[in-house]
């Protein structure tokens, strides 16, 4: 789970986003965003499908499985 964190940690410092970008665009609060960065909790697949089409990765592209990892 914290390879999970790390990559998408990664991919939203490429992207020059905050974390509270994310957490908008879960609909969640940030402090839930940050447990999902940190690893401490798991994320429903609909808020990855989410994820996924934000970063522009398709759901069958390993570099998102290395999320899962």
């Amino acid at each position: 789970m914290r390879k999970f964190g790390e990559r998408l940690k990664q991919l939203r410092n490429d992207r020059v986003e905050k974390q509270k970008d994310l957490a908008e665009l879960l609909e969640c609060s940030v402090r839930h965003y940050q447990a999902i960065e940190a690893g401490t909790i798991n994320i429903p697949s609909k808020k990855l499908e989410l994820l996924a089409d934000h970063f522009e990765v398709s759901m069958d592209d390993p570099q998102l499985h290395q999320l899962d990892e």
